[in-house]
Order: structure tokens, then C-alpha cells, then sequence
């Protein structure tokens, strides 16, 4: 599937501003951390300035399995939704045996914002982000092995800007949505001609930092593995 006109998709709990309102009051234009455009108005929980600041700056959960499953009750039974891998929750609690307790934002009938308590396995996230080394960042990009594409988040997938900025996410790097700003973002290494020979691209990656570093060529981005 393709779709120009989606550029994105949104986890649960994912703070944005609301800037415009369409005429009919069924769409919001927001603005998220690393995109903008449409969304549902009905998908869309607004919040007083003060309680959005405290989930801002809350400590959070970070999802590092490529989709962690939200359950409602501490024993996780009650299957509510499932977020991508880097999503950051406010951490309400850590006392259960399997789970950490979060914070997830959720409308009432007006489509004003109430809290409720949901869990997240424990194996598919961490307090906080995971430490930024070669090792982590292959790891959590395997992650992702045979998972289908997905362009702009369609059907809950990811494309190629979006996978790698999942990655990056569980580490605390924030990378823009797509690969044209991911390709300007970092210090540039090295810059490939159409016509230079593969002896001067090899000499050049064997310099390049294994799993930090972003190959982007036209329409498209990926991370370097390595030799």
C-alpha cells in the first residue's frame, strides 16, 4: 500500500499541539515532536498546560520490542493497544512482578483528557533509554527482522525513516520523520560519487562508526552495520 498523502502515524500517549481545527470539526492539524499534519479530532484527548507539562517531564518507560502490547490490568489479561519500539510513557509505578505501570492519556465523552493507569511487560522496555553503543543499536534494529514495510506507519508498520528513528528513539536520539532531514542531521563522513570505484567507498565505511551511522541515498536511508 501507498499513500503520499500519510506522512506519519502515532502511538498512544504521543503529545502534540493543536493548531487548527477543519470546518466540519471532525480534524485537527497537530504538530508532534517530528511531524504535522491531520489527524481524527475524535483520536485526539485535549489537556490543561499544566498536566501536559507534568507528562512531559515525568520519568518515563521506553518500548524497545518493536511492538509492546498496553494491558489495563496488572495481571495483563486486558489487551488495550500496542505501541512501536522508542515510545516513551510517564512510569506510574514499578511494583508489579512482570510489568512497569504507566501513564496513558485517554479522552472522556467531551473529549477532554483523563488519565488511566495501563502495563507494559517488562521485557519489552526499560526505565529510561538504553545505553547508546554499537551493540544496543544493532540489536534493537534485529529487532525488526522480517517485519513488513509500512509506508508513513500504515497498518501500524513502519518505512525506512520511521524504523530507523524507532531505533535511535530507545537510546534518547530524536532523529526528524524523514530521510531527506535524517541524511542532513549528525556529521557528514563522507560523500559518494555515482562513478567512484567501490575500492574508495569500502576505504571510506571501514572509517564510518558501526551502528551509528546513516546511509541515505535518494528516497531512501539505512544504517550501517559494519564490515
Amino acid at each position: 500500500d501507498f499513500d503520499e498523502l500519510q506522512s506519519n502515524a502515532l502511538d498512544a500517549g504521543t503529545p502534540v499541539a493543536v493548531l487548527h481545527r477543519s470546518a466540519d470539526q471532525r480534524w485537527l492539524y497537530v504538530l508532534s515532536e517530528s511531524s504535522d499534519g491531520w489527524i481524527k479530532a475524535d483520536k485526539i484527548a485535549l489537556s490543561h498546560p499544566a498536566d501536559f507539562d507534568a507528562y512531559l517531564t515525568a520519568p518515563c518507560v521506553v518500548t524497545t520490542s518493536p511492538k509492546a502490547d498496553l494491558y489495563l490490568d496488572e495481571a495483563l489479561t486486558q489487551f488495550y493497544d500496542h505501541v512501536q519500539m522508542g515510545a516513551k510513557l510517564p512510569l506510574a509505578a514499578t511494583g508489579a512482578a512482570d510489568a512497569y505501570a504507566v501513564t496513558l492519556p485517554t479522552a472522556d465523552d467531551s473529549g477532554k483528557n483523563q488519565f488511566k493507569v495501563a502495563y507494559v511487560k517488562k521485557d519489552q522496555a526499560a526505565i529510561g533509554y538504553l545505553p547508546y553503543t554499537p551493540r544496543v543499536m544493532i540489536e534493537q534494529a534485529f529487532k525488526m527482522l522480517n517485519a513488513p514495510y509500512g509506508w508513513g506507519g500504515m497498518h501500524g508498520e513502519q518505512d525506512c525513516s520511521r524504523f530507523l528513528q524507532q531505533v535511535f528513539a530507545t537510546v534518547g536520539i530524536n532523529l526528524p520523520r524523514n530521510s531527506r532531514d535524517q541524511a542532513r542531521v549528525g556529521r557528514e563522513l563522507a560523500k559518494f560519487k555515482e562513478k567512484e570505484s567501490l575500492s574508495r567507498k569500502v576505504d571510506r565505511l571501514q572509517k564510518a562508526p558501526a551502528g551509528s551511522t546513516l546511509l541515505p541515498m535518494k528516497g531512501h536511508i539505512l544504517l550501517y552495520l559494519g564490515m
